[in-house]
């Protein structure tokens, strides 16, 4: 099918490159934030003495250090970043892909050197951002249904994002912070625009609302595992902490004696 008729498919009036652009720069903000917090908790099980899964992972090994004894929250601090910050981001993931549909459905995928690497750094990013979330999200609901090592498969399935994160914003970054400066959107050749568009049912003002209160809802439902105290009672998108033992201490039961195949 040639790519006029495709394009004549998306018809949306919301997208454009200015709302990838805003969606793609608070992702630019967050990622690197939910990316590093996640290799500390490789570094935290000190690789150094063969106690982090994966164990050998070759040259893609990070600096290692001693993970300091104090404050003692220092662990659950960083990895709360990263499990909060990581379910925020769902709904800014799932409305940048939307917004670029119509670009991953071009023909020919690649016309130049230049549009193939920028094809293959976007199949890793996209590949590996939905991979990390849904093994990520996976593990935190304790449902391992994918068959394969959690840790392993997520420490190279990161790598395989980074590596497309950092050649895709290099390729896109620039005319993004340019198309920040302004709303004025004719078609042009990204396909974004729709040559057909249909009435609008929101606005981009809507939209941007809806997908940021999306973002608002994950963290609210999910930071009281991080704060802990009566909070925890809030963290109903964790499993973590929401069921307490018969005993005097209330100790927190992350999985039961069924569930963990104990007899």
């Amino acid at each position: 099918m040639n790519q006029p008729n495709m394009r004549g498919r998306w018809r949306s009036p919301l997208r454009g490159t200015w709302l990838t652009s805003v969606f793609g720069v608070a992702l630019l903000a967050s990622v690197p934030i939910v990316t590093v917090t996640g290799l500390l908790s490789y570094v935290a099980y000190a690789p150094q003495l063969g106690q982090a899964f994966p164990s050998d992972v070759g040259w893609l090994s990070l600096p290692v250090f001693d993970w300091p004894a104090r404050p003692s929250w220092l662990y659950r601090a960083t990895q709360g970043v990263h499990v909060v910050l990581g379910l925020a981001i769902v709904p800014l993931v799932l409305a940048k892909l939307w917004s670029v549909l119509p670009r991953l459905f071009i023909w020919p995928p690649a016309s130049s050197i230049a549009q193939a690497l920028e094809r293959i750094s976007l199949l890793m990013l996209v590949g590996g951002i939905l991979f990390e979330l849904a093994t990520g999200i996976l593990n935190i609901q304790y449902d391992y249904i994918f068959g394969f090592s959690f840790y392993t498969a997520h420490y190279y399935g990161a790598w395989v994002f980074i590596a497309g994160f950092l050649v895709h914003s290099a390729f896109k970054l620039p005319r993004a912070l340019r198309t920040l400066r302004t709303r004025n959107e004719p078609p042009d050749s990204t396909g974004l625009v729709a040559t057909n568009p249909a009435p609008a049912t929101m606005s981009r003002r809507g939209a941007l609302t809806l997908v940021g209160g999306g973002s608002v809802m994950m963290v609210a439902l999910s930071v009281g595992q991080v704060i802990g105290g009566p909070a925890r009672k809030t963290a109903v998108l964790l499993p973590r902490g929401r069921d307490t033992g018969e005993g005097p201490n209330a100790f927190h039961v992350n999985r039961t004696a069924a569930a963990a195949r104990l007899e």
